[in-house]
């Protein structure tokens, strides 16, 4: 979402060099097609122009996607943030949560992780069993809106999780500053 402008183009020319497939949605309202040229010479790249507030064309594009990124922004000052309110108040679209029907526990993921690198460290909670006050002792992401596009999860959190930090030793640019 948003691929047309710096930040988009720079996130697809990216996910395209490291051999990924990537589905491009702008409106070009604030962009065009310029920043493109590169992924538009690769085949695993798909354009599809439309507008966030136009379901009927978002929805099957997002439908297909195992991963989304929303880059969008109001890049012309002239319309404020009347732009975002538009997008909350006029569609059911705004932050999609992406995720599963589990509710996990923050010691799974900490459990997780652990056994993946193969560490035993002794945890303490801050605050006692539970964490810091209003602290959160598990994660379930309400991800109905999304799921109403026809997404779905083809992950567990727990496969997410190892998927990831399997992932991070092998791509150090992930640790670079910018």
């Amino acid at each position: 979402m948003g691929c047309a402008g710096f930040i988009g183009s720079q996130s697809t020319d990216r996910l395209l060099a490291l051999g990924h497939s990537a589905t491009g949605y702008d409106n070009l309202s604030t962009s065009g097609r310029l920043f493109l040229q590169e992924a538009f010479s690769n085949s695993r790249f798909r354009f599809v122009e439309g507008d966030l507030l136009d379901l009927d064309t978002l929805s099957p594009v997002v439908a297909g996607s195992d991963f989304i990124a929303r880059l969008e922004a109001n890049a012309d000052v002239r319309f404020g943030t009347d732009f975002y309110k538009q997008l909350r108040c006029k569609s059911e679209l705004g932050i999609f949560n992406l995720g599963t029907d589990e509710c996990c526990q923050v010691s799974d993921l900490i459990g997780w992780i652990c056994e993946e690198v193969g560490l035993r460290p002794e945890l303490r909670y801050l605050g006692g069993e539970r964490g810091w006050f209003e602290d959160n002792s598990f994660i379930f992401l309400d991800c109905s809106a999304i799921r109403g596009l026809g997404w779905r999860p083809q992950l567990s959190s727990r496969d997410g999780v190892l998927r990831t930090v399997r992932h991070l030793p092998n791509n150090p640019l992930v640790f670079e500053s910018v």
